[in-house]
């Protein structure tokens, strides 16, 4: 079984050009207990995205996670 969490992107820290992005995502949902600990939690993500908004929740995979990068914004 593939655990995940779902969230929204909040705002961005950093972006260039190419779609690199360093951002802050808040955690709305998890999969599992043993990511139930990020729930209502903010963390921060990296990767190359495209137009995302505040308004979508957005589903990451935990095999595309670094765990735990938690930070209180």
């Amino acid at each position: 079984m593939e655990e995940w969490i779902k969230g929204n992107f909040r705002k961005s820290i950093y972006q260039n050009e190419s779609g690199y992005v360093i951002g802050i995502f808040k955690v709305k949902e998890a999969s599992s207990e043993s990511l139930i600990n990020y729930v209502g939690r903010t963390i921060t993500f990296t990767g190359y995205f495209s137009d995302l908004n505040t308004n979508d929740t957005y589903p990451v995979s935990y095999t595309h996670l670094t765990l735990p990068t938690i930070c209180s914004v």
